[in-house]
This record gives structure tokens, sequence and C-alpha cells, in this order.
């Protein structure tokens, strides 16, 4: 594991694996060279490399587990979920509950900054997804 320094601000960032939060991921560490980006996958790659990011397992359908990540999360950048699936349930347990475990999880890790990314489908009009994301 890399020594982790005090003045290093801890990213946790889900979601790298799609094209708009690689974008965001790269764009970010790019222009802030203090930061430490921890980023949980689950069934995809982040498609680029980086000296300071460091992928880990992450399953938000699981209780979490982010002991990979060293020290205190300083700031949670949130863009995980299902968008495609045949099981309505999988919107609510991913989507909704997941969202809930992991701003619980990393709370308790001292992060105090959560930045949900999701979508502009939301509500009963865009079906089972659209309602995950509205709760």
């Amino acid at each position: 594991m890399r020594e982790q320094q005090s003045s290093k601000l801890n990213l946790l960032f889900t979601g790298a694996s799609s094209k708009l939060g690689a974008h965001v991921l790269e764009e970010f560490l790019r222009s802030n060279e203090s930061v430490a980006a921890w980023c949980g996958t689950h069934r995809k790659a982040i498609d680029f490399t980086h000296p300071r990011k460091t992928e880990f397992s992450l399953n938000l359908g699981l209780p979490l587990d982010l002991s990979p990540i060293e020290g205190t999360i300083d700031l949670t950048i949130h863009f995980a979920g299902v968008t495609h699936t045949t099981s309505i349930d999988a919107y609510e347990e991913i989507n909704h509950m997941g969202t809930v475990r992991l701003a619980e999880a990393v709370q308790t890790r001292g992060c105090r900054n959560f930045v949900y990314i999701s979508t502009r489908c939301i509500g009963s009009a865009n079906g089972a997804y659209g309602e995950s994301k509205r709760a």
C-alpha cells in the first residue's frame, strides 16, 4: 500500500468505469495534484491509468467494505448505479439502498462531503429506474 500524506485529499469515486465518470475523474486528477483517488469498481475496470488512482472492488449490493481506503475519506463522488436490468428489485437495491449504505459508510470514515451524480430520468414516468433515482 502507498503511504498517504496528511496534505492529500482522500477521494472515494464510484462509477468511473462509465464514460462520463471517467471523464470527471480524469479532469479532477489533472486539476487537483493533492488528490488520492480510491475508485470502487464492480464489473468493469476503469479505462485509464493514473499514479494517484487506486482501484478496489466495491459492490453496492453487499455490505460495503471500504477497508482498502487508507485514512479518512474527505470527499465522495458517487456516479455508480444500475442503469439497465430486467430485475426491478435491483434498481431499488443498488440505486436507492446502495447509495444510502454508501453515504452511511463514508460518514463513519469521516466524510462530510458527498456528491451524488444521477440522471435526469427521475420519477414514475421513467419506470422502476426513475423511481429508484427519485428515492
